[in-house]
């Protein structure tokens, strides 16, 4: 049965609107309108305030709730992250597994395989935030971890069979026919935790990554004579970025 949605300030993901409904049916969004368009006879329910926005997508998300996936990779874990980022207007979003053990990843791609079987909301796949990175750039990946990527690693991920699977790599140890290999199965590939050159990331890019992994964090940063990763994420129209925005990880006046 639709309903009108009133009573709080809308947010389009452009402009805040005011004096406005969100007519819903299910799980659709059927119209935004002035609240006075509403007939008389049609069912509302007034949030008597606040704000009433899409929901927010969250592409690495490696826990929640107290709960970390690389700690216990099981569908009770990603069932309890997916709760409780939903509390914070995170509506869809992608369980991470970092760099670890292989039997850990193959624990969290059948973990998140399960829940998208069984249609845990939220759950719309899986990132993979290595094991093939640049140990330069780390971070707080353990560098025993660390890898080169093999032909048996392609087809292990291009078979995950669980929605949405993003891979973070570093553009200067997967070479671009691996990463075209890798978009060819599906595979959203996300450049990050790398020393890597401006070339090699646009190498990587014209192969078919799409993507950077939280901007400015273990990355080669921009300079004059070397753009390097945050040079080649900002100067590039096709591929987006992820960024920690916790006033930490990056500067506000970055932001």
């Amino acid at each position: 049965m639709a309903f009108a949605l009133t009573g709080a300030r809308v947010f389009d993901g452009e402009v805040f609107l005011g004096d406005t409904a969100v007519v819903v049916d299910g799980r659709r969004v059927l119209a935004v309108v002035q609240a006075d368009e509403i007939a008389e006879d049609f069912t509302r329910i007034d949030l008597h305030g606040g704000v009433l926005a899409p929901g927010f997508i969250d592409v690495q998300v490696n826990g929640g709730g107290g709960a970390l996936l690389n700690n216990v990779p099981s569908l009770e874990v990603v069932r309890q992250i997916a709760h409780s980022h939903r509390m914070f207007g995170t509506v869809g979003l992608l369980p991470t597994v970092i760099t670890d053990a292989a039997e850990v990843t193959a624990s969290a791609i059948a973990a998140v395989r399960e829940a998208c079987r069984q249609a845990v909301p939220g759950v719309l796949g899986i990132h993979v935030e290595g094991p093939f990175l640049d140990p330069v750039r780390r971070g707080a990946h353990d560098p025993s971890f660390i890898r080169p990527l093999s032909d048996a690693d392609i087809t292990m991920l291009g078979g995950a069979d669980c929605g949405v699977v993003m891979l973070t790599l570093a553009p200067n140890k997967v070479s671009p026919t691996q990463i075209s290999q890798l978009v060819k199965c599906g595979i959203r590939v996300s450049l990050g935790h790398a020393e890597a050159n401006h070339d090699e990331c646009r190498a990587a890019l014209a192969a078919g990554a799409s993507a950077f992994t939280h901007l400015f964090n273990a990355m080669s940063q921009l300079s004059g004579r070397e753009p390097g990763m945050v040079g080649a994420a900002l100067g590039d129209q096709d591929s987006f970025i992820g960024v920690i925005a916790d006033g930490f990880h990056v500067h506000d006046a970055a932001l």
